[in-house]
């Protein structure tokens, strides 16, 4: 199959940046006034299974429909695993490993032993070698800002992060990453899992970025709210649906309540 990509700019030269970006969930993008800003940090928080992931994984495969290079950090699940869900979630996936446009840095793989050959994926021993992790994912960073244009970082997790060392660590590792990305005008988003964690942890966190989405889940319901400076709109709780391949707010913003 032949896949259509836009030309890739020559390192170096002058790009115009977006504005904003699309999340990967148009209804989402309306919610934001039009997607994330360029460049921007955005945490995604909340309970375990309510979405976060597929979020994150939509919002990587949006940026590669557009040819925009992605930057994937895994802390507690193998590089295989990651590339098996996004193959899953999207066919043409192969076609963006094969153009160059996706890395992994994986810190869980030599971890549990289960190291696979790659040469899209640099190996950390372990989530808690914040030394390591780092260089590897500047030199990883440098990669994909060095295509031109912007590019889409996904932290996954901070939530490991902090239980491999603390919460002081993770913030000073996360301050250089972020600073990075907003000095090559990336675009990241950050999954953390706040049931782990006390509130003046994650509001350690929620320090470093320019935003987040909370997610709460109500009974047999889910909701999410845009928070900080993401959007001037509301930020009222929103429903939400998702499942196995996307996710859809389904709450409708101009009535400014749930339907």
């Amino acid at each position: 199959m032949t896949v259509n990509h836009l030309p890739r700019p020559r390192p170096g030269a002058f790009i115009q940046m977006p504005a904003r970006t699309t999340t990967g969930v148009p209804e989402l993008d309306h919610v934001l006034e039009g997607g994330l800003r360029v460049p921007s940090a955005t945490l995604l928080h909340g309970p375990p299974f309510t979405g976060k992931s597929m979020l994150a994984r939509r919002f990587i495969l949006a940026g590669l429909k557009q040819d925009m290079p992605a930057l994937v950090l895994l802390t507690d699940r193998t590089a295989a695993e990651a590339r098996r869900e996004f193959q899953r979630l999207d066919p043409e996936y192969g076609n963006y490993e094969s153009e160059g446009l996706i890395y992994f840095v994986d810190a869980f793989s030599e971890f549990i032993g289960a190291v696979e050959s790659s040469s899209r994926v640099e190996y950390v021993n372990s989530p808690s070698d914040l030394k390591a992790l780092g260089l590897a994912l500047h030199g990883a960073q440098r990669k994909v800002a060095g295509q031109g244009g912007s590019y889409r970082l996904l932290i996954d997790s901070v939530s490991t992060l902090i239980a491999h060392t603390d919460v002081q660590a993770t913030f000073r590792f996360l301050q250089v990453a972020l600073g990075r990305v907003h000095a090559s005008s990336g675009v990241a988003a950050l999954l953390l899992d706040s049931g782990m964690h006390a509130g003046t942890e994650v509001e350690w966190v929620k320090h470093l970025v320019d935003g987040a989405i909370e997610f709460r889940p109500d009974q047999e319901k889910n909701y999410l709210r845009v928070d900080a400076d993401c959007t001037s709109g509301t930020r009222g709780w929103l429903e939400y649906e998702f499942d196995q391949r996307t996710l859809d707010v389904t709450g409708s913003l101009a009535a400014r309540r749930i339907r």
